[in-house]
């Protein structure tokens, strides 16, 4: 979701737990399940704004393989590299 969307969305679902909206209500209103709209009343609970932002938004890991491991495999010419181990 977007910053415009989000600001809507959050305000649907603090009405929504805060008992001003039905579930089926904020659900209409988004355009979503009750089920979904149930879900998102508890992640906004745990965990407050940040639970409307994409995961895959989150920056990557930084996860290298092993230095002995980097070596290897980069002084091999590209065509051997893909080249199973004996």
């Amino acid at each position: 979701m977007n910053g415009l969307k989000d600001a809507y969305v959050e305000s649907v679902i603090k009405k929504a737990i805060s008992g001003k909206l039905k579930t089926g209500q904020a659900a209409a209103k988004l355009g979503i399940s009750k089920q979904y709209v149930n879900r998102l009343k508890k992640s906004y609970s745990e965990k407050g704004r940040s639970c409307f932002a994409h995961r895959k938004r989150q920056p990557p890991l930084k996860r290298k393989p092993p230095e002995p491991f980097r070596k290897e495999r980069t002084s091999l010419p590209f065509f051997l590299r893909s080249l199973p181990h004996r």
